[in-house]
């Protein structure tokens, strides 16, 4: 909490743009430093489950080239998922598992397909790029899923997203260098042509099939 309210200004899309040019310029100057603070960041964003996770996300490819960006975005997200993920099972894991079995719908809708196959379960769910990232890290340590098939899912189902969302970080880079200010309607029309709104499609259109492949070969309770 006190890291998010002394410094989640810094996480947001109007920061990214008011910030583009220095940031690039030291990594430019220093890239071994930046990619391993850019890393180091999404780590304790996403081990402490913070906001700005996405936001870091898109800027990996505002400051790094591709596949850097997506390196750097696939390794910062694992590793924090993992510690998320083990944070939660050691430190609040029975009182909050109680706490959210009885009020949360998601969750329980979660475990059953867990029971059903975790390793199955968990690739089509980190696929569904809309279901909260930080959501999947802390309901698989409540369901006590093996930190082994936690870890090998996250790190294959989060590759799609991590160049998504660093390529939509390269166009937003293209974007948001003229701009004049931050109106959803007119960034839009801006992306609309820029050549990495291509990939993006292409990338989300994986991100939206393999899901619906991964349904139709998971085993069905009697």
């Amino acid at each position: 909490l006190y890291l998010y309210l002394n410094y989640g200004e810094y996480l947001t899309m109007a920061a990214l743009q008011r910030h583009q040019h220095d940031v690039a310029a030291f990594a430019a100057a220093w890239p071994r430093a930046a990619g391993a603070a850019y890393v180091g960041g999404l780590v304790v964003v996403i081990a402490l489950s913070l906001p700005g996770a996405t936001v870091l996300s898109f800027a990996g490819g505002f400051v790094f080239p591709q596949p850097w960006a997506a390196l750097y975005a696939w390794l910062g997200c694992t590793v924090g998922a993992i510690l998320c993920f083990l944070l939660v099972r050691t430190v609040v894991g029975s009182f909050l598992r109680r706490r959210v079995s009885a009020h949360s719908p998601l969750f329980r809708r979660f475990a059953a397909g867990v029971q059903e196959n975790q390793i199955a379960y968990l690739l089509w769910i980190r696929y569904m790029i809309v279901v909260p990232f930080c959501f999947v890290n802390v309901a698989a340590a409540l369901l006590e899923v093996r930190a082994g098939v936690f870890a090998f899912t996250t790190a294959v189902a989060i590759i799609p997203g991590s160049l998504l969302y660093t390529t939509a970080g390269r166009g937003l880079a293209d974007v948001l260098a003229d701009a004049a200010e931050l109106r959803p309607a007119a960034l839009l029309w801006r992306a609309l042509g820029n050549r990495d709104v291509a990939y993006c499609a292409l990338l989300l259109l994986v991100c939206i099939c393999v899901p619906l492949a991964l349904r139709a070969v998971r085993p069905k309770r009697d």
